[in-house]
């Protein structure tokens, strides 16, 4: 009896955490290799990223939004991300910053189609509550993404289509809520 209490508790806790905490059409992330085919659906450039998670290390390689990074379910945080453009456009650069726990948001890091960017640290039990990416010098394409939020769940992001044009934050800032999972985007910018 106790074993089959235990297994239903532990299905309704695996489904409830896949819910979608945002009302969007689009379906939340599910885990698997991104990188079987690192092609756009529009011919624009594609975005792989890969996540530092607390106690676990470095994850594999995820490229596009069906995918995510981190851990659902588990309570633990990601401490640093690793994030490739494939075909930036305009040759340009792309950025992205963190906002870690108790710090704050960190500076920027850019690079070019093709080059890693690293954001977060390892090493020091320092969790991240949101990560910021955007183009430099472009507005022809624009990130989107979802972030898993501690004790929030799923949440889509819209690319912001004013200010900073392109330019999409993923989880939260200052509510000391650690960022478990994550799944980027590349769109064009309407």
């Amino acid at each position: 009896m106790r074993r089959a209490i235990r297994s239903l508790l532990v299905f309704c806790t695996v489904a409830a955490s896949t819910m979608t905490a945002a009302s969007t059409s689009q379906a939340a992330p599910s885990p698997g290799p991104g990188t079987a085919s690192a092609q756009s659906a529009n011919g624009g450039p594609v975005v792989c990223f890969k996540a530092h998670v607390a106690d676990l290390g470095w994850g594999d390689w995820f490229c596009g939004l069906d995918y995510y990074a981190g851990t659902v379910g588990q309570n633990k945080a990601i401490e640093a991300v690793r994030i490739r453009v494939i075909g930036a456009p305009n040759g340009g650069q792309y950025c992205g910053k963190v906002h870690t726990r108790n710090i704050g948001w960190g500076g920027k890091m850019c690079r070019g189609a093709g080059e890693d960017i690293e954001i977060g640290s390892t090493g020091y039990a320092r969790p991240l509550e949101a990560v910021r990416l955007w183009f430099e010098w472009d507005e022809t394409y624009a990130f989107e993404g979802w972030s898993h939020v501690q004790n929030i769940g799923w949440k889509y992001h819209a690319p912001n289509t004013s200010g900073m044009a392109g330019m999409v934050t993923l989880g939260t800032e200052g509510k000391a809520l650690n960022l478990e999972a994550l799944s980027i985007g590349i769109v064009p910018m309407p």
